[in-house]
């Protein structure tokens, strides 16, 4: 009995001291809470977005407010939340930006940290002078090279009196500054001149390298170095393997929901242009079809048109297939590469890269009022069927005709378990032969960056197409960078950020012209690894930040999982680090950017910045999902 009442009172002096260290404020419950506050990235390139992260913040039930407090003004979004973010400002130099994040819990007791993040500018592309390419012949040049420099520093010294910096580059020696400086200086009206210019100085700048003159030398004329070595420099960079690795992830994805890096009239490219013919003059590419592929292009556009070639024959009345960027009746149409020749150099690369599946969009223009169209398309048809047939996943792989249209549901890993690598939608055409290798351009939406106007494209709320044809239909947004499409108004081209906003909305085919590596629109195609990532010695398992890019971390980080709904991969929760998906969902990683997206959107309603995913690499070095 003594022993009852002496736990009765352990019981009633434990609760006094609980009472008094509340009333003192020391009861854990009552302890103020502690702010955290982190950028995604210490330094941010203008336009891209940046990501304020204070999900590490703790305390009952916070309220979260960011605040500006030095550099430019920006428009903070979500600055009531745990995660803010804001499109960085343009600046000429880099820029120091300030924030202030203060959280308040169920109390009414606060906290405050602070953070700070660089803006720099992006960077220009290098133009060479002719100073660069003088210095390379040595220094038995060096009383010219010193001529070609004082007499360009001396032009470009007058010239800044009274005309722009553009402008007065010219005096650098480099003809591509023509462009430049024609953009500068003339008025709108002058736009089709200067894309002329631009034009004609692409043109020589591909004849001079047919002539196998140093790539420096070229790049005077095009303002860009094109070449193998360019080619080769980015295939073995960390972009080309960010695209490989994302191409992989969506392999199980039907066509509808997949991601092709693509180009427009990708068969007209200055390289191709040897001898000038007149279509090929206004070209679209700077690099051919198998360049364009090593630098990420899975989307192909060819347009065939029955025209006179050498491979014509009496029957033909001279005419063949031939790839060609012309008009009603063929017009602008000369001695462009035959179908043959194109498909040829396209089944070269993908025999030596097995595995590699690629979308070909095929504009047949065989149906003019001059054409005999039954023998075009047997020809043509008999052309596909002989050079890539046994490539070509067909409708009667699925038993089916071309009149049943492309089949959206398909996935790339459907294709490649059929042995096949390219899959062709165009119109079923005449005759028996065409219609056996192509599938009808159906379930497809497609717009120019022109069409739209000067309407930009944003997600989630300017995404061009309906969510119904996003959910059911191929979706393609192309440009035109001609001097022909500048004269028929459209002028507008797609700019990098528009391109991430495409992969953001679920566009499966943003068609670009004149890509090259180093092009900013590559690296906006990438949503997923960082720049960089995955990093040698980065870890084996895959993290999910804050701004919704990934990074490699070491699998032992203690990260909230990231857990989808095995019925809809556009449901997505957050399962507590250590804790298993709820029922119904599974530890995954998102497969294209929309379910990116997806996930970011739940990790925002959660307040939570980093997650782990369902995403490692094996010991062979492969990145995979772990089932």
């Amino acid at each position: 009995m003594n022993g009852t009442f002496a736990a009765a009172g352990r019981l009633l002096t434990a609760g006094l001291l609980t009472l008094l260290l509340a009333a003192c404020g020391g009861d854990e419950s009552a302890a103020a809470p502690s702010a955290t506050a982190v950028p995604s990235l210490a330094e941010i390139v203008s336009g891209d977005t940046a990501w304020l992260d204070g999900s590490d913040s703790r305390g009952e039930r916070l309220h979260y407010a960011w605040t500006q407090s030095a550099g430019p003004e920006v428009a903070l979004d979500g600055a009531d939340t745990a995660i803010a973010h804001f499109t960085a400002p343009p600046v000429e130099a880099g820029t120091v930006l300030r924030f202030s994040l203060q959280v308040t819990d169920a109390a009414g007791l606060t906290a405050s940290a602070e953070l700070q993040l660089s803006v720099v500018p992006p960077m220009p592309m290098p133009l060479p002078t002719l100073a660069d390419v003088c210095a390379l012949l040595g220094s038995a040049a060096s009383p010219l090279c010193s001529a070609v420099d004082g007499v360009s520093g001396s032009l470009a010294g007058v010239c800044s009196r009274f005309a722009t910096a553009g402008f007065c580059s010219l005096f650098g020696g480099n003809l591509h500054a023509l462009v430049a400086g024609c953009d500068a200086a003339a008025p709108e009206q002058a736009a089709a001149l200067c894309k002329l210019v631009d034009q004609v100085l692409l043109g020589a700048a591909s004849v001079c390298r047919q002539l196998t003159a140093p790539t420096s030398v070229c790049a005077l004329m095009s303002g860009l170095r094109i070449g193998e070595e360019e080619i080769a420099s980015f295939e073995a960079g960390p972009l080309a393997r960010a695209l490989q690795l994302q191409r992989e992830l969506g392999v199980s994805l039907p066509l509808r929901d997949a991601e092709f890096l693509s180009t427009h009239n990708s068969f007209n490219a200055t390289t191709n242009n040897f001898p000038i013919t007149a279509s090929g003059a206004d070209s679209n590419q700077k690099y051919s079809i198998p360049d364009q592929l090593r630098i990420g292009v899975r989307g192909i556009e060819l347009d065939i048109h029955w025209w006179f070639s050498l491979e014509g024959s009496p029957a033909s009345q001279g005419r063949a297939p031939v790839l060609c960027h012309g008009n009603v009746n063929h017009l602008g149409c000369t001695t462009e590469r035959s179908l043959r020749a194109g498909l040829i150099e396209l089944r070269d690369w993908l025999l030596a890269h097995p595995g590699e599946v690629i979308v070909i969009d095929l504009e047949d223009n065989m149906n003019e009022a001059i054409d005999d169209r039954l023998l075009a398309h047997q020809t043509a048809g008999a052309v596909l069927d002989e050079v890539v047939g046994e490539l070509l996943y067909k409708p009667a792989t699925l038993g089916r005709r071309c009149e049943d249209g492309f089949p959206v549901e398909l996935s790339t890993a459907e294709i490649r378990a059929a042995g096949k690598q390219i899959i062709i939608y165009s119109s079923c055409g005449v005759g028996e032969t065409w219609p056996q290798q192509v599938w009808e351009r159906k379930l497809h939406s497609q717009n120019s960056i022109s069409g739209l106007g000067d309407a930009g494209i944003r997600f989630p709320d300017q995404c061009v197409f309906a969510a119904d044809q996003y959910r059911d239909h191929w979706t393609r947004i192309y440009e035109d960078a001609t001097l022909v499409g500048l004269l028929t108004g459209a002028a507008r081209q797609i700019n990098a950020d528009e391109v991430r906003e495409m992969m953001r909305c679920g566009v499966n085919m943003p068609s670009l012209d004149q890509i090259a590596p180093g092009d900013p629109r590559v690296a906006a195609f990438v949503w997923s690894w960082l720049p960089g990532e995955p990093a040698d010695g980065g870890g084996d398992c895959a993290r999910h930040r804050v701004d919704g890019r990934f990074d490699a971390v070491a699998c032992g980080t203690a990260l909230p999982s990231a857990c989808v709904n095995a019925a809809d991969a556009g449901d997505w929760r957050i399962a507590a680090a250590g804790s298993a998906c709820a029922a119904g969902y599974r530890f995954d990683v998102p497969r294209n950017s929309p379910q990116n997206e997806a996930l970011k959107a739940a990790k925002r309603a959660a307040g939570i910045g980093n997650l782990r995913l369902n995403y490692r690499r094996d010991a062979a070095g492969v990145w995979r999902t772990v089932n």
